[in-house]
Formats: structure tokens, sequence, C-alpha cells
């Protein structure tokens, strides 16, 4: 839905600066994009072409554009590098069911985990973090929470504790949350 996918974007990216898609169709497909309308036509194209298409949550450095500026490249050889975040805007926390990799959730997997995901926003919103956004992962769930930090050694460890400390508090026997989260380009 084109529309859904701009609107995603919209809430999703900073105006005036470069954000990378990525997909899996056969190999690896990347672009680089500072235009969202055509980056919504990019993603909107690659859906169900293969089984993940995604953005990085934060910016990039404005020289990868020239990777593949405001296009996607088949078969791409080089993607976004931790260290060629320009800052921490989004901090991304993943709820999946707990299950052998490259198995989708049952129904009532899936459920328990988007159930899970709404208790993690809920137990922050009363330590006073601000409003998620909400997403659906097929399999879980995403709360994608605004920030403001550099893409430092410091700003990287206190992400990953903070993944770590939701970690030990919501994990269970079927769902987890996913610790691997912190670094700046995924």
């Amino acid at each position: 839905d084109l529309a859904q996918i701009k609107r995603s974007i919209q809430l999703m990216c900073a105006p005036r600066h470069i954000y990378e898609v990525r997909a899996f169709p056969k190999g690896t497909t990347s672009g680089y994009f500072d235009d969202f309308e055509h980056m919504a036509f990019a993603i909107a194209n690659l859906s169900g072409r293969g089984p993940a298409v995604y953005l990085t949550k934060n910016p990039v450095l404005p020289a990868l554009i020239a990777r593949a500026n405001n296009r996607l490249k088949a078969f791409a050889r080089e993607a976004t590098a931790d260290n060629q975040v320009v800052r921490r805007l989004r901090l991304g926390i993943d709820l999946d069911a707990q299950r052998p990799t490259g198995i989708s959730s049952s129904d009532a997997e899936h459920r328990a985990a988007l159930e899970r995901t709404l208790e993690v926003r809920e137990w922050l919103a009363g330590y006073g973090w601000p409003e998620a956004l909400l997403a659906d992962s097929g399999n879980g769930g995403h709360l994608v929470y605004a920030i403001d930090l550099p893409n430092d050694v410091a700003a990287t460890k206190l992400l990953m504790n903070c993944l770590q400390a939701l970690s030990f508090r919501f994990n269970d026997e079927g769902t987890k949350v996913d610790t691997g989260n912190f670094n700046a380009a995924r």
C-alpha cells in the first residue's frame, strides 16, 4: 500500500537526511534516498519480492548517496556500517515469538508477542518515556522511539544496556526482546 509506505517514511525519516533502503530478494538490494517520494516507490516495488524490506532507522553520511542515488542497486556490495550513521534519531525495540530461525510465528505466538510489545510500551510510559510508534512485524511487534543521541561509544552502550534490561524484564518462554537492535545502522 503506497499510501501506508509514504506515511511510514514520514514518521520514520527526518527531512534533509539520507537513509538506506535494503532488501534481500536475491542477494542484497540497496539504495540511498533523500527523496522520500522515490524511496516510497522503491519500497513498494520491492514489497513481496523477498523476506524483508527495511530502511536504516538513523540517517547516514551524505556521501553514501553516491552508491545508489535515489535508486535501488541489485547485488549491492556495500551497505551502511555503524560508523557511517550521522546521529541516532530512533531506538527500535523488537519483540518476537521465540522459535527456531526461519520459522514464522503461529497466530497465537504472534498475538502473544504483540501483547508483550504493548506491555513494554506501557511499562516504559510509566517511567516517562514518550509515545512510541507501534508496528506489527508479522512475527511480533516493534516499538520505535524518537531519541537524539550522538553516534558514539557511550550512546551505543546506553542503548545496548537498555535493550538488555528490557530483555531481562520481559523475556519469557514465548517472547523475547531482540538485544541486537542497539547498533546504529540496523
